[in-house]
């Protein structure tokens, strides 16, 4: 018995080294020493998928979120009539954020493996100790980064947006008026011709 404990303790050393070494290939661990690493891997979950994995799926709550260690994620959200691929997760980058602010949040996509991976569950938790941890101080700015690109992007896709009505409503205010010029042209042409029926100028 107590060989097979110390059989349990030997494989998942060896698993944590094998995430830790997966995690100092990744841009944003690159300066952080390997004893943060470690201390993150065993504050955290480290889960493995096959091609066909779900990793979290559309409508579930969202009680956290995920670092991609290794492999290659798909991104995609259901609509009433079909299901539409938006993207594609690398290793290195979160998704899911939103579990580590929203308790009663729900996921907005869902998220298949299309390669084998692994990935890392980030609590709010594990988050809070980003002081103490250089490996969580990275993992915290990285995710700041990413926030602030995404609401860039927002911002640019919401003045795109407000351009499009605002041409969509000035072509409709030119019609009017060519309309009432129309309108107006015609009218004038009726009254003419009745004018000169009657004798009138």
């Amino acid at each position: 018995m107590p060989m097979r404990g110390l059989g349990v303790l030997t494989t998942e050393r060896v698993r944590n080294t094998m995430v830790i070494r997966e995690l100092s290939k990744l841009h944003m661990f690159k300066k952080v020493p390997k004893s943060d690493l470690a201390r993150l891997t065993e504050l955290s979950t480290a889960s493995n998928y096959g091609i066909g994995d779900c990793i979290c799926r559309q409508g579930e709550q969202a009680t956290n979120a995920m670092l991609l260690v290794s492999g290659r994620l798909e991104v995609s959200i259901q609509t009433d009539s079909s299901v539409k691929h938006i993207g594609v997760i690398h290793p290195g980058e979160i998704f899911g954020e939103q579990g580590l602010f929203h308790s009663k949040g729900k996921r907005n996509a869902t998220v298949l493996a299309n390669r084998p991976s692994q990935c890392l569950t980030l609590t709010p938790d594990i988050m809070r100790l980003s002081h103490d941890n250089e490996a969580i101080g990275a993992l915290e700015r990285h995710l700041i980064a990413t926030m602030a690109r995404r609401i860039r992007s927002t911002n640019k896709a919401i003045q795109l947006v407000w351009k499009d009505a605002q041409q969509e409503e000035d072509r409709k205010n030119a019609k009017k008026v060519n309309d009432n010029s129309s309108q107006e042209e015609k009218s004038g042409s009726i009254l003419t011709k009745l004018r000169s029926l009657f004798g009138g100028k």
